[in-house]
């Protein structure tokens, strides 16, 4: 599963439970987006023939959330599960780099045999090799800020704009730190 799937993966179950949140009560809004993210959790099973550990540790946490606000009854408990996903993602990223093993960079120099030879060869320059360092601590940054907005989100706003600060926000701030990374090392 691509890195884009592992986030559609964060994104799906959340705005399935902020629309059934606002017609069901919470336990059922909860148990619907369990079964929605188990749903498209074996799609990308099935369809990729693989599941990586990003994805595994995301199905966990919502599994853990949902279990843990079902037993309170509770929406903000579940509204907490994105903060706590991008401040453990952005650790990692920031965490491996201080200890010298950018993982992003690792992740290229792994995967990038498998492309084409022109391709391949633009991964191995220092130019990108650096990029992607960079990279790789500016999104860990950015999902730390992410985390810390989130959280704010799910305890002060409403479940609309919950969904566009934790869910889509995501994104935002991941193309921002990329962005910083490119301007960093240009």
């Amino acid at each position: 599963m691509s890195f884009l799937g592992a986030l559609l993966l964060i994104v799906i179950p959340l705005l399935a439970f902020a629309i059934m949140e606002s017609l069901l009560p919470v336990r059922k809004a909860l148990i619907g987006a369990g079964v929605v993210a188990f749903v498209e959790f074996s799609f990308s099973y099935f369809y990729f023939k693989e599941v990586d550990s990003f994805s595994w540790f995301s199905l966990f946490l919502l599994l853990v959330f949902i279990s843990v606000a079902y037993l309170k009854d509770s929406r903000r408990v579940f509204y907490f599960k994105p903060s706590l996903l991008s401040f453990a993602f952005g650790g990692f990223l920031l965490v491996s780099h201080w200890l010298g093993h950018d993982v992003l960079l690792e992740g290229i120099e792994k995967y990038s045999r498998l492309l084409p030879e022109d391709k391949y060869l633009l991964f191995q320059t220092p130019q990108m090799r650096n990029l992607f360092q960079m990279t790789g601590v500016t999104v860990g940054w950015a999902f730390v800020m992410h985390a810390i907005i989130a959280a704010w989100a799910a305890w002060k706003l409403n479940r609309w704009w919950w969904f566009f600060i934790a869910g889509l926000g995501s994104y935002v701030f991941m193309l921002g730190g990329m962005i910083v990374a490119f301007v960093l090392v240009s």
